[in-house]
């Protein structure tokens, strides 16, 4: 078929000049040597702090509502939304059905409750001292996010990436439009602070693997586990992290398998705890 972009029956498809196609490998030039110096990560981190404030401009949305009214109550439960307690749950839905919040049809025995008391902790923390003050709340989930973008980058360079790789790398990751949902929404700040303690448990746990002497070994793998337990308690998706680090123990370190697996076990009572305080809850479901 021959160069389309040099075929001139096809218009609109012109050859591209040659200071653009230069400018290509220029720009990545640029950015690669930017991304590579030694302080990239915090810079990085202050860029994602400062492109996520214009979420101020969104208030209270949604959510940030129900939440506000449930902290008054309990601050330690704002992610219960429709309680396994059938009495509870029975005037819950005649309410909400009343006000429209919930159709008609919603089966008597659905229930929606989150365990997340330390999320919940910081909106009750927020809505007590500076109720009106929509624009902190905002301010907390950007500095929430800039230090998740840095303990990515320091996971990262705990990885062993390259100094244009780990730049890269936290560059991406910082951009990723994934995350401005939970970054912009007051309400999505559970995922942020999880994820911040999902990534500090793994980055403790890749430390403990490089630290000397068993006392310094488990004190760093204890703070760890400690990490995962705020994550869990902070939003379910911290669980995730539990696949990283059985990765980390099976595919990346040396020795007998069963004594790798063994060494997770701070991590797993963590995990065990959590489960079982859902579980064993008539409040909470996951």
């Amino acid at each position: 078929m021959g160069d389309l972009a040099s075929d001139a029956s096809l218009p609109g498809l012109d050859a591209p000049q040659g200071v653009s196609a230069r400018a290509v490998p220029r720009a990545y030039t640029w950015l690669a040597a930017r991304l590579a110096r030694p302080h990239a990560v915090w810079r990085l981190s202050l860029l994602a702090f400062v492109m996520s404030l214009p979420a101020i401009a969104t208030g209270l949305v949604n959510d940030d509502y129900t939440i506000e009214a449930a902290v008054a109550h309990d601050p330690w439960n704002a992610f219960s939304f429709l309680s396994r307690d059938s009495e509870l749950r029975r005037s819950m839905l005649v309410a909400d059905s009343a006000t429209g919040a919930m159709p008609w049809w919603v089966d008597a025995h659905f229930h929606l409750a989150f365990l997340r008391p330390l999320s919940s902790l910081t909106h009750a923390i927020d809505f007590r001292l500076w109720p009106r003050a929509v624009f902190l709340m905002h301010v907390e989930n950007s500095l929430l996010f800039a230090i998740v973008v840095w303990l990515a980058g320091a996971i990262y360079r705990e990885l062993g990436l390259s100094p244009v790789g780990l730049g890269f790398a936290t560059f991406f990751y910082a951009m990723s439009g994934n995350l401005a949902t939970s970054v912009a929404w007051i309400s999505g700040r559970n995922t942020v602070l999880s994820a911040g303690f999902g990534l500090l448990a793994l980055w403790l746990h890749l430390q403990s693997e490089r630290a000397n002497g068993v006392r310094a070994r488990g004190g760093i793998k204890v703070a760890a586990a400690v990490a995962l337990g705020g994550g869990l308690f902070s939003a379910e998706l911290a669980a995730g992290v539990a696949g990283f680090l059985l990765a980390d123990a099976v595919i990346m370190r040396e020795g007998r398998l069963i004594r790798r697996l063994f060494s997770l076990w701070p991590y797993g009572v963590v995990l065990s705890a959590w489960q079982i305080a859902y579980v064993s809850s008539e409040r909470f479901s996951v």
